[in-house]
Parts: C-alpha cells; structure tokens; sequence
C-alpha cells in the first residue's frame, strides 16, 4: 500500500513539473497481445523505467523489474500484454526522474442486445476504465461494421446507428443465413491502429454457409457423415471423410454446391454449399477480353 502511495505521489509530481507527451490511444479485443510503447527518453538503460496503471492503480514495473502477472517488460521499454480483455482497459503510464508518457488501452467488443424471430441488434462499443465508452469526443475516432469479406457492410436489410465515435448498433433483418455468420466492427483512430472485433450469431432452424474453391477441399461441421443427403447425383462419387467432429469433402466438385442436411451433435442440421470455379472464370475473363 504504502508503494502504491508512493508511486501515486511521485507520478503527480512529474506531470506537474516535467513534460507530459499526449496519450497513445490503441485498441484490443479478446484475446489480443498488446504492445504499449514508452515513449520517455531513457538512453539505453531500462533499469531506470516504471510503469504503472489507472484505475485500478496498480504498480506494473518497478525500474525495470516486472510486478504484474502476464505482463512482460521488454528491452526497449514498452510494456506487453499477453492476453486482453475488458479488464486491462485502461491508462498506462511509464515513467522514470525526468519524465513521463501514457497509452489509452480501450478494449472494442461487440454484444447481441435484443432479438426476435425476424431481427436482431448487435451493438459495438470501446471500453475503458471509467466503462463503457458511451459517449465521447476524440477527434479522429471511429467505429464501423464491416461485411465478412472486411468491406463496409451495405444492403437494404442492414440498420446502422451510430450513437457516438464510440458507440455504433448493427440492426438486422435477420435471416436463415445468418445462422453462424460473422459479424465484424473495427476501431480506427485517424484511419491508423485498426482493430476488428468479432460476432457470430444463430438463428433457430438457421442455415449455415459454406464457400468452398473448385478442385480444393472444404470441412463441414457435420459429427455423423451418413447421414449427409447426397440431392445431387454427381456428389455421390465425391470422395468424404469423417474426422469425428467434421466432414472433410475432398476435391470439390461444382456440382457438389447445393443443401445438406445432417447431424450435428445430434441435433438436424443444415448446411449450404456455395462452390468457386476460379479457373472457368478466369478463362470467360480472357473471352470476353478478346
């Protein structure tokens, strides 16, 4: 207690008589390892750097020696987070006798809020330690949704809300289609530091989408290959395998796209099958090039 005192005492005092660089504001989600840079002039001796947190204030490294679980001082100063989550969003500051910098850690996660048979709504938010991140006013700042193929998500059935820089909802007029769909929003300060955060979601009696290359392979999450219904003919020379959670299609043929119905877990299931054929699209390119 009385370190943190201390230290608390001590990092007032410097940004009251020392200079202050601006904040680096960066963004993670689930998962993420996170890099802070300490950008305070320390020569080539990390010995003599700190770093702390805000709220909850907590002494991370103490001149050069790390006191924080899954945290790791790296020699050129800057601090690393091996795994993120809404906890660790928060300021962080590094410091030694002379001066002292900050990093705005802010966590992007995305949460289903309401849902109906025919809608849903997901919204997008950062978060940092005062909660979420409602409201705010930084210059530059922004989050959008973006389709699965990472281009800005479009079309008529698509609802977008933008509360604040910080704060976007996604309202869908849902359909079977989207049963496991990816949804995906990005933070971006001035158009840098981009960070995705993805959703999925299920719709009851839903249909999940699979895409699947010509000539390649594609897995399907189907647990029981028998009872795979074959409705085309020329799928049925298509070579199968089952890997106990999946069913592995071998050479994929474009007659294997279509509807399958399965077992999964035990539970009906169905699957669509959107076959590629990249090489015949090629050549009707260079045809009609001619």
């Amino acid at each position: 207690m009385v370190f943190l005192l201390v230290i608390g005492f001590l990092l007032s005092m410097l940004r009251g008589s020392a200079p202050h660089s601006s904040d680096v504001v960066m963004f993670a989600t689930l998962g993420d390892s996170v890099t802070l840079p300490c950008h305070v002039s320390h020569g080539s001796r990390c010995s003599s750097i700190s770093w702390i947190s805000t709220d909850p204030f907590f002494g991370i490294v103490k001149n050069g020696q790390v006191k924080a679980p899954n945290m790791t001082f790296l020699t050129d100063c800057s601090l690393h987070i091996n795994y993120m989550d809404s906890k660790k969003a928060t300021i962080y500051t590094c410091y030694n006798d002379e001066t002292n910098a900050s990093a705005d850690l802010q966590f992007l996660n995305i949460t289903e809020n309401t849902k109906t048979e025919d809608k849903t709504e997901l919204q997008c938010y950062l978060n940092n330690f005062k909660g979420l991140s409602r409201s705010c006013n930084k210059t530059g700042l922004q989050v959008r949704w973006l389709a699965e193929d990472n281009t800005l998500l479009k079309g008529e059935r698509f609802k977008i809300e933008n509360i604040s820089n910080c704060f976007s909802k996604l309202h869908i007029q849902t359909k079977k289609t989207d049963h496991l769909r990816q949804w995906k929003c990005e933070a971006s300060l001035n158009g840098t530091g981009n960070v995705t955060a993805s959703y999925q979601t299920t719709v009851t009696d839903g249909i999940e989408e699979v895409f699947a290359a010509v000539s390649q392979s594609v897995s399907l999450t189907c647990s029981n290959a028998s009872s795979l219904a074959l409705t085309e003919v020329g799928q049925k020379s298509t070579s199968f395998s089952d890997t106990g959670s999946n069913t592995i299609i071998r050479n994929v043929l474009a007659s294997n796209s279509g509807e399958y119905q399965c077992i999964d877990k035990g539970n009906p299931k169905t699957i669509w099958l959107h076959t590629v054929d990249i090489i015949s699209e090629m050549d009707s390119r260079e045809i009609m090039s001619h």
